[in-house]
């Protein structure tokens, strides 16, 4: 409110200096995960890590690569691993069924960083949540080892496990799927100077 003014009508008047020292920013309430199933199991995992989900087409298989690595795809001239997530989780697999998609990550180890890509077997879901109702991973019980879980995820669905992709692989499957990529990627690069520099034949074969 204004202080009392004895001359309401004097345009000069100014408010006091605004205080300079803010103070410090509020941290968010909530957070964005995403929802989809692993060989029929509902998990959830935090939206910052996908990048985005593309159809499960064309995935070519690296030879010598572990089991749980079905192969690269290719997304924009970038050479991205392909994990098979039931078969890193211990779930039962098979078949990838027809709504299969892939749900491409942006993680990080330590100093690296790799994109990579994770099967999944059906379309993901978006919610926001309250990040104080998400309530502590169970010691015992799940259907995934528990040091795979960050939390339970309350839904419609009931409480979903939380998946934190940077406990899933440890770091000597971050450097074995980090090669699957670097081998895609210099084998596509081979075949590409293959392409643009056609072996020289004699005269004489023409």
């Amino acid at each position: 409110m204004r202080p009392h003014d004895p001359h309401p009508d004097d345009d000069l008047w100014t408010d006091p200096e605004p205080n300079t020292h803010s103070s410090a920013p509020e941290r968010a309430t909530t957070k964005q995960y995403l929802m989809f199933s692993v060989s029929g199991l509902q998990l959830a995992a935090a939206l910052a890590s996908v990048s985005e989900i593309v159809p499960y087409e064309h995935v070519s298989p690296v030879p010598g690569m572990p089991a749980f690595v079905r192969g690269v795809v290719h997304v924009r001239e970038r050479v991205i691993p392909v994990v098979d997530l039931a078969h890193k989780l211990g779930l039962r697999g098979g078949a990838a069924p027809k709504r299969t998609s892939i749900l491409l990550l942006d993680l990080e180890l330590g100093a690296q960083r790799l994109p990579m890509g994770v099967v999944m077997d059906d379309v993901a879901s978006l919610l926001e949540v309250e990040i104080s109702r998400i309530k502590p991973a169970p010691r015992v019980g799940a259907q995934i080892a528990v040091e795979y879980i960050e939390g339970l995820l309350p839904t419609e669905r009931g409480m979903l496990p939380l998946l934190d992709f940077r406990r899933v692989f440890g770091a000597a499957e971050f450097e074995q799927v980090a090669a699957t990529s670097a081998y895609a990627a210099d084998s596509v690069q081979c075949v590409a100077n293959s392409n643009a520099n056609p072996p020289l034949t004699a005269a004489g074969d023409e």
